[in-house]
């Protein structure tokens, strides 16, 4: 050690012994019971993420199912979802086999509501043998080749599998629904957030754990449904792009015919014409989204409030968080909107009208003349 370094190290030495320390000896665990509860916690933590993820699933299937006639792709589903022990981290695969059962086989992890897996008589925990004859993969890659599987097959209505319950193999033949053509995704994040990106729905745990009822989950989920179906992530790249473009031509126009076209000003441009826009995309995902909900059979009575305890979430000391405003309607204007949007829901449904929203003279839902199939979406 050099001299620097002996300073150091007696400086550090002072400071320490001129600490002060606790008073009280708390009882400390041994080795064996602090990972005894080690366990017992990550335990709680794997049982609590699977409950709030299938219960998303759960509101999402029949919102997907009800609106497959106005969205612009679609799939088919079983309504059920598998996985095996590399789902989990190495280090919890011994706790994960040890609470769930599972190891190198696919097992049924999730098995949606009046899904043709459930009118199948499959059950939680059954372990996937084949696919219309051939085997299912075991191993690390077992859920991803599973699904890619799936995929190969995305036009066939009817699949037969193969399960394993105990000792016994059960055949078992299934009529998939057809739902609208997007994935649904839970993260874990604590983030007050939920984004659509035109192939899925993504809910995070912040934002789960905000909302208070099923109602307001279908109402989040519906509503980011509505951001797809509507082909906003298309519009809004397109908005963006068309500044983009102009200033391409502006640099063009510069370098070939000398003149002096402010290029500067084209970011800002970029930023008004998402300002512009953004509001009334989110006002009509708020619209449509509140009929998709309605058509799959949840109250739309209680959604405009969700909103506005949204708002109140996003208000800040010096008011409300300005890119959130910046992207969305006005408090009040979202609120009565959507109050609106319910009364025109109830009156369509006391006349027994078509639960369908306003368009524009000359548009109807889908926003496509024939919707396609997508490869994936809910399982």
């Amino acid at each position: 050690m050099n001299r620097y370094g002996f300073i150091l190290f007696l400086l550090f030495a002072l400071i320490l012994s001129g600490c002060m320390s606790p008073d009280a000896e708390a009882p400390r665990g041994t080795e064996a019971e602090l990972e005894k509860e080690r366990r017992t916690q990550i335990e709680m933590v794997f049982n609590t993420n699977l409950e709030e993820e299938r219960r998303i699933l759960s509101i999402a299937y029949p919102i997907f199912k009800a609106n497959v006639d106005i969205c612009p792709v679609f799939g088919y589903a079983t309504g059920l979802y598998v996985w095996n022990k590399y789902n989990f981290e190495r280090k919890n695969r011994s706790i994960a086999k040890r609470t769930f059962n599972i190891g190198e086989t696919l097992q049924i992890k999730h098995i949606m509501p009046d899904s043709p897996a459930e009118r199948a008589g499959l059950q939680i925990g059954d372990r996937l043998v084949s696919l219309n004859g051939k085997d299912i993969n075991k191993g690390r890659y077992a859920e991803r080749d599973y699904y890619k599987d799936l995929r190969s097959i995305y036009r066939d209505e009817k699949i037969n599998l193969v399960v394993q319950r105990g000792v016994n193999m059960i055949p078992i033949s299934m009529v998939r629904d057809k739902i609208c053509g997007y994935g649904i995704k839970y993260s874990q994040k604590m983030e007050i957030n939920a984004f659509a990106d035109g192939y899925a729905v993504y809910m995070q745990r912040g934002m789960y754990r905000f909302i208070e009822s099923d109602e307001e989950l279908a109402t989040v989920i519906g509503h980011e449904l509505a951001h797809n179906s509507m082909l906003h992530i298309d519009k809004f790249k397109w908005n963006s792009s068309i500044p983009i473009i102009a200033g391409i031509a502006a640099e063009l126009a510069n370098a070939f015919y000398g003149t002096d076209i402010d290029t500067d000003s084209i970011d800002t441009l970029q930023g008004y014409t998402r300002l512009i826009y953004a509001p009334s995309f989110e006002r009509e995902a708020d619209y449509v989204g509140l009929y998709m909900i309605a058509r799959a059979g949840f109250d739309t009575s209680k959604s405009a409030n969700f909103w506005r305890r949204m708002s109140a979430e996003h208000a800040g000391e010096s008011g409300v968080d300005v890119e959130f405003l910046n992207s969305h309607p006005s408090n009040p204007d979202r609120f009565i909107s959507l109050e609106k949007a319910h009364k025109e829901i109830m009156h369509k449904k006391r006349h027994s009208l078509p639960l369908l929203p306003k368009m524009e003279e000359g548009k109807t839902l889908p926003l496509v003349e024939t919707p396609y199939v997508r490869k994936g979406g809910m399982r």
